[in-house]
């Protein structure tokens, strides 16, 4: 989220539809560098886990609760991708190209940030078949 906070601030200044498009491509691609290592990172570490939750070396206590925690982590990025984009979003300033532009990054970034949370929950819903 702080990338897209990051990613976004760059870009609300900017008055000029032609160099917020221009700016907005370069930015997107620094956030999704900046991600795709955090999120590789994070996918990594959750291999490692599911391979010790299959093998029974590692089995969490609460996997209810815990969906319901990754559930709340879902909507709360969700809505604070919104709400970070909403700033652009409505300003009447912005053309509908650019308004255009910033639906798409939004939904590139929900479908980003969100990855990494559903991945687990697919982790939970093995654990509790294989479990309870």
């Amino acid at each position: 989220m702080i990338g897209y906070k990051q990613y976004i601030s760059k870009l609300a200044g900017i008055s000029d539809e032609k160099e917020f498009l221009s700016r907005s491509n370069r930015e997107f691609r620094q956030f999704a560098l900046k991600y795709a290592v955090i999120g590789g990172t994070m996918a990594g570490l959750m291999g490692i886990a599911a391979v010790r939750i299959s093998s029974g070396k590692a089995v969490p206590g609460n996997v209810p609760l815990l969906m319901v925690i990754v559930f709340l982590m879902i909507l709360v990025a969700l809505l604070s991708i919104y709400f970070i984009t909403a700033g652009v979003l409505h300003d009447p300033r912005s053309s509908a190209r650019v308004k255009k532009d910033m639906i798409q990054s939004m939904i590139a970034a929900a479908m980003a940030v969100n990855a990494v949370p559903i991945i687990s929950m697919g982790i939970f819903l093995a654990i509790i078949e294989k479990h309870y």
